[in-house]
């Protein structure tokens, strides 16, 4: 679908190089294709043509995302906002930026600002969630996963976000129960298998803990902390020999965890 839009957009550009519209679409075209930095080079097009159009600098920002430059995604999102400052979804997108980069406190004050215009935002009140657990705020953060889920029940992030503050507050089969409830709409999700397997671990349940960390492995070969978490269930359950060769393979797969 993709490709032949592009295919069409660029025989229109052949013919109307200026048109922002065709220049727009071309760059959705090539994000969706993952070509980021092409479409970063069409989006850059449309704002040298028109540095007011909101959308090209949501999608500029986007794309830079994906493309690992967060710095000057935060500013194409900040430049959403200084054209209008009420403008949720670059709040919320540059929250989001903010949580990856644990800038927590900034993150909390960006998505407040965000559900100060859209109070119903399910991604807003689960990415303050994320940021205020990532401050040891577990019981804030407990109301603001509440908060996504009264939304959009069906969010898995929150639903687990919510079980990892849970396990963090020390409540363990209440953490288990709500992974397998995210587990049931992403059952191949290996961040949910190793997060229940965690707090499995803490519950002294190793042996369910096992079953849980190999679940994810095969799914997950490659996973450093996966062997070393199995690891940690094999000494639990007193498999020591067990738990060493898994080990040792956490670190051939990252000789920095010997640090």
């Amino acid at each position: 679908h993709y490709a032949e839009a592009l295919v069409d957009l660029d025989g229109v550009l052949a013919q109307l190089p200026q048109n922002t519209g065709a220049l727009y679409n071309k760059g959705i075209a090539l994000f969706h294709l993952l070509r980021y930095q092409e479409a970063l080079v069409s989006f850059n097009d449309v704002l040298e043509q028109n540095p007011a159009l909101i959308e090209g600098w949501i999608q500029k920002g986007i794309t830079l995302e994906r493309l690992g430059l967060v710095d000057e995604a935060i500013e194409a999102f900040d430049k959403v906002l200084l054209l209008n400052p009420k403008h949720a979804e670059a709040a919320v997108k540059k929250g989001i930026v903010l949580v990856s980069l644990h800038r927590f406190e900034e993150a909390i004050l960006i998505l407040n600002r965000a559900l100060e215009e859209e109070p119903a935002n399910d991604r807003a009140w689960c990415n303050k969630g994320i940021a205020l657990s990532g401050l040891e705020r577990y019981e804030e953060a407990i109301r603001s996963f509440d908060k996504a889920l009264e939304i959009n029940n069906r969010c898995t992030r929150a639903t687990y976000e919510k079980a990892n503050a849970i396990s963090n507050l020390g409540n363990q089969a209440e953490a288990v129960a709500l992974y397998d409830y995210a587990l049931k709409n992403e059952p191949d999700n290996p961040k949910i298998l190793y997060y229940k397997g965690v707090a499995l671990s803490r519950n002294e349940r190793y042996d369910e803990a096992i079953d849980t960390f190999e679940r994810a492995l095969a799914l997950e070969p490659e996973n450093a902390s996966g062997y070393y978490y199995l690891g940690v269930a094999y000494a639990g359950k007193e498999r020591y020999y067990d738990a060493i060769n898994a080990l040792d393979h956490s670190l051939e797969l990252y000789p920095s965890f010997a640090i």
